[in-house]
């Protein structure tokens, strides 16, 4: 049987931690520049900044790693009836892709809320986080509501999904 180290598990942001979580959240938004030339560089208090109330930062660890984080938002104007989870952020270290982390890592949050909804606003050309989202949720047995009342796209260079647990 697997220590709790050893498997993905959220850690706490705090002071010993705080420095790398600031490094990888401006390593995020210099990739999302990458797909959105408008997206500005991000400063130690813009990662800082997005501990508010309605938001909540998931720090994952695994083996004694931080191998990334989530940022999620309850109830915010963002989401789509209020009473979903918002996932406003979301990254795993680039060269700790494409083994399974990431679905740990939405493991993790799917077991701290179960049956809930889930949003996210994509960029449009970030062809690789559409295959993401839609692998992982749907390996989790959750399907993207497209519906006449969803909203599907939102702003020039978004789109706007949400999934829903199967029932």
């Amino acid at each position: 049987k697997k220590k709790l180290e050893e498997i993905m598990h959220k850690i706490k942001l705090d002071e010993s931690n705080q420095d790398e979580y600031i490094q990888m959240y401006k390593d995020y938004i210099k990739e999302l520049q990458a797909y959105d030339s408008e997206i500005t560089d991000a400063s130690d208090s813009d990662a800082l900044n997005r501990k508010h109330p309605s938001c909540e930062i998931y720090l994952f660890a695994e083996c004694g790693e931080i191998v990334g984080f989530a940022i999620l938002g309850m109830g915010l104007p963002n989401s789509f009836c209020g009473h979903d989870v918002f996932i406003e952020e979301f990254y795993v270290k680039k060269n700790l892709r494409r083994r399974g982390r990431g679905r740990d890592m939405m493991r993790v949050i799917l077991d701290a809320y179960p049956s809930m909804d889930f949003s996210a606003f994509i960029i449009k050309d970030n062809l690789p986080a559409f295959a993401f989202w839609d692998n992982v949720f749907e390996s989790f047995d959750y399907s993207e509501r497209t519906s006449a009342g969803n909203i599907r796209a939102l702003g020039d260079n978004t789109v706007f999904k949400y999934w829903t647990p199967y029932l």
